[in-house]
């Protein structure tokens, strides 16, 4: 049972090293011994390892130093050995410099006589010193030295074999000690361990089913989110119950690493076919464990090996078994966390329960900041040191902060740290996809990058496609810009409107005051490399060619003009958003006929209570969002049914809450793309069509959808890998409402219709403004290239498809209909593609919590 200890650089080779004199000892005692201790699964070093031709002082000195304890067994004859007394002397050494644990037996020997060298051990003991060639200065140096290692072994409390009469007695006593002392070794965890109790019950339970094997489990979590804590836990909870045969617990693989290939070679030949127990703490990248976890073969079965990091990749190229991921603590567990540190009890004390609620919440369930901030409060009964606290909380120079900031410095490359301090200083709260067109647009490849920052535990994902991050990670970025740069002058992001700047690249600007601030545009002018802004309510005075045309996202609230000026001319923005403006067209008539954002991709207009016309959008080739909810004087969009065919690009038109009362049939079933489509206020028509690529179609239902719905259709176009694939292979199609959280499951079957209280468990889940994905799933052998999803209401109508639409290439279709009534026919496709109809009975199962 070899270990680590909790020191990061130090791995034990062995638990016990047994010192003896072979010629008085090695057949019986010893022998009875060392079968014993292994027995107990306890890794014991005994010179009969020693391989024939080694060199035996190197080998044993590494043995002793490499032990965790030594058990030395006197004899009436040890004295006469020089070779016993120089074991004993390197394990006395290693007894006062590193604490190892020394276990004194004396067979057949009074410790007196040990401790005082009397009688013939102790005239033994000079004859020995007196053998080997030296001076007498020199002889009478070493003898010394040997009395002294006597005396102190002597010293130390431990077996008389004399007194238990029998060898089985005291090496039974002997074995429970080693065990005993092994176990009161384990590793220290948290003080107060809240909230860490289901964690570590919910990762043994699967470790437990998977004792035939070996097992690779992995921890997953931001910085001080309990990682460490959580593999102590479940380290102490099974070393010794499962009976392994040897521990390793490395806080920091880091210092293995170090030691180049040998330091990892040596771990290896250490734990060569063992069943072993390893948890290797605090990886930062795949090459420091591969080595070690790759080959499990070199494991016995029932070994089990635990990695922690911050970054889910490394577990993932790891192929684990398991990901367990480390949440942040509710609020609840939080406040008892943080009482028991401040105050030694499950509860704040009644003065203190408001300003420590505001502790809890800046805290946002980190243990470690819980724990840092809870201790430095113990005893502290004056109010200023919790206010001190909330500002000191999220020093750069705290605990919690040097903790976190080494996921920032083991990112791989600038345009990861670029992105990472973007999203600290502008876009927590904002949607994913915006913020990955607006940083693709800055030339940064931000669909992998985020999701790197994601893995890495940077950044999440909220289930409204939300970007956040906890509090301390965006104050940790935001202080890497404000240390980058001492002056504001200096800084590459500003989000406070004092502040100024030569080098910017983002900017947020907001008004303090009730109205709109002016101020002159030229203020922009040598703002060169600005490819962020945001305006709250501010109004810029003046010709707008200052603004840098580096420009990838604008956000203009509260834009007082009612037109884009002329000379606004931004060629490389990418997502636009004048939402809350005074805009009563976009463009003005002379410059309405030429692209003046040519590669704009979001353009929203929402809350422009006086917009009444808009130019003709399809002057904007490459847009995929046209958001314009909330204008209530907007009644027409020009040209937008031509417009709408051309932009083939366009997947989003929002509309909602407009005066606009009226949309032709081939603008919602247009088949160039559209996969989201909010119709407006009053008469809706009534059929509503999506289109998605692939076997899946996501949309939002419109906030007033009219629930009447009779009908669901899908349309899949799709082709068969070979010519001997079935073609009706649908197996069941899926609704998936990420606004309920909830999964239903239709499975294909003869029922062709559904009852009223069928049909409404359906129609529950397509709620006004709820977020849904129709997923239809096939059996092997099909692409599905394209699912539409149309949901009918109201009178039959009949939809015919453009055969000129079609794909060139070769691909069939189905017909998927969830249906109330069973003999309506909704969609007639063209005659020169395989159609079938199939429909579905009542759902066979849901799924709710997703």
């Amino acid at each position: 049972m070899s270990s680590s200890s909790s020191t990061p650089q130090r791995i034990y080779d062995y638990d016990v090293f047994l010192s003896f004199r072979g010629e008085d000892t090695r057949r019986d005692f010893v022998a009875h011994l060392y079968h014993a201790l292994s027995n107990n699964a306890i890794n014991t070093y005994h010179d009969n390892l020693l391989e024939k031709g080694t060199v035996l002082e190197p080998e044993l000195m590494l043995a002793i130093q490499g032990s965790r304890m030594s058990i030395v067994v006197f004899s009436e004859n040890y004295a006469e050995s020089s070779w016993c007394l120089k074991e004993l002397g390197k394990i006395m050494e290693c007894n006062r410099n590193d604490g190892q644990v020394v276990l004194p037996v004396f067979k057949d020997v009074d410790p007196t006589v040990v401790r005082h060298q009397t009688g013939g051990f102790g005239r033994a003991l000079g004859e020995t010193a007196s053998r080997r060639p030296s001076g007498g200065e020199m002889r009478e140096n070493r003898l010394s030295i040997w009395k002294q290692d006597l005396k102190e072994a002597a010293n130390i409390s431990g077996w008389t074999t004399k007194v238990y009469g029998t060898e089985v007695v005291v090496i039974s006593q002997i074995v429970e000690d080693v065990l005993r002392k092994l176990k009161s070794r384990q590793l220290n965890i948290a003080e107060f361990p809240i909230g860490l109790d289901p964690r570590v019950k919910q990762v043994i339970k699967f470790i437990e089913n998977q004792t035939s094997n070996v097992c690779l489990i992995g921890i997953w979590g931001m910085g001080g989110s309990g990682k460490t804590t959580t593999a102590k836990a479940i380290y102490n909870q099974i070393h010794l119950q499962w009976k392994f045969v040897d521990l390793i617990f490395i806080e920091n693989i880091k210092d293995i690493c170090n030691k180049g290939e040998g330091g990892v070679i040596h771990l290896q030949e250490q734990l060569k076919g063992k069943r072993a127990l390893i948890v290797l703490d605090d990886v930062s990248t795949y090459d420091q464990v591969k080595g070690i976890c790759l080959n499990r073969n070199y494991f016995a079965r029932g070994s089990v090996l635990i990695v922690t990091s911050r970054d889910v990749r490394i577990l993932q190229l790891l192929e684990v078994d398991h990901v367990y991921s480390i949440k942040e603590m509710d609020e609840k567990m939080s406040l008892e966390l943080f009482s028991w540190h401040a105050f030694r009890q499950s509860s704040p004390t009644k003065d203190f329960r408001q300003l420590s609620e505001k502790i809890v919440a800046c805290c946002g369930g980190l243990p470690l900041a819980l724990e840092a901030i809870g201790s430095s409060l113990r005893k502290r009964t004056n109010e200023k040191y919790f206010e001190n606290a909330l500002s000191e909380l999220r020093s750069s120079n705290g605990t919690v902060q040097k903790s976190l900031i080494r996921s920032y410095d083991g990112l791989e490359s600038d345009c990861q740290r670029d992105i990472f301090l973007d999203i600290c200083c502008f876009f927590i709260g904002e949607d994913i996809a915006c913020v990955t067109e607006i940083l693709n647009g800055c030339g940064f490849s931000a669909d992998t990058k985020i999701t790197d920052l994601i893995e890495r535990s940077l950044l999440k994902v909220e289930k409204n496609n939300k970007l956040e991050m906890h509090d301390f990670l965006r104050d940790m970025g935001r202080a890497i810009v404000d240390r980058l740069a001492k002056k504001p002058g200096e800084r590459s992001r500003l989000w406070f409107d004092e502040d100024g700047t030569k080098t910017v690249k983002g900017l947020v600007w907001k008004s303090q005051s009730n109205n709109n601030v002016s101020f002159k545009a030229d203020s922009f002018r040598e703002m060169k490399k600005l490819r962020l802004l945001q305006l709250d309510d501010v109004d810029l005075t003046g010709d707008y060619v200052h603004l840098s045309q580096e420009l990838r996202w604008l956000r203009w609230q509260g834009f007082t003009r009612d037109c884009i000026p002329n000379e606004f001319y931004q060629k490389n923005l990418v997502v636009f958003e004048l939402t809350r403006s005074n805009v009563k067209q976009f463009w003005s008539e002379t410059k309405c006929d030429l692209q003046l954002m040519e590669k704009l991709k979001i353009l929203n207009l929402s809350r422009s209570k006086y917009l009444e016309n808009t130019p003709d959008f399809s002057k904007l080739p490459y847009l995929e969002k046209l958001i314009m909810e909330d204008c209530p004087r907007l009644s027409k969009i020009d040209k937008l049914e031509e417009g709408i065919m051309q932009m083939e690009s366009l997947t989003t038109l929002a509309i909602n809450d407009t005066g606009v009362k009226e949309v032709p049939y081939s603008v919602a079933l247009t088949t160039n793309g559209l996969s989201n489509f909010f119709l407006p206020s009053g008469n809706h028509p009534s059929c509503l069509a999506y289109t998605g690529a692939g076997p899946s179609t996501p949309f939002q239902v419109p906030k007033d959808f009219d629930c009447r719905l009779e009908e669901i259709v899908l349309r899949v176009i799709y082709s068969p890998i070979s010519e001997n694939t079935v073609d009706e292979c649908l197996t069941s199609v899926l609704i998936v409402n990420y606004t309920k959280c909830t999964i239903h499951i239709y499975k294909r079957d003869t029922i062709t219709s559904f009852n009223d209280e069928d049909w409404k468990s359906v129609t529950s889940n397509l709620g006004p403004g709820d977020n849904v994905k129709i997923c239809v799933a096939f059996g092997h052998g099909l692409i599905v290239k394209k699912t539409i999803a149309y949901l009918i209401s109201g009178q039959s109508i009949i939809v015919e498809v453009d055969d000129a639409k079609m794909e060139l290439e070769p691909s069939k279709e189905m017909i998927v209909q969830l249906s109330r009534k069973p003999d309506r026919i909704l969609i007639r496709l063209p005659n020169r593609t395989y159609a079938s109809s199939i429909k579905f009975h009542r759902p066979s199962f849901s799924v709710v919590g997703l």
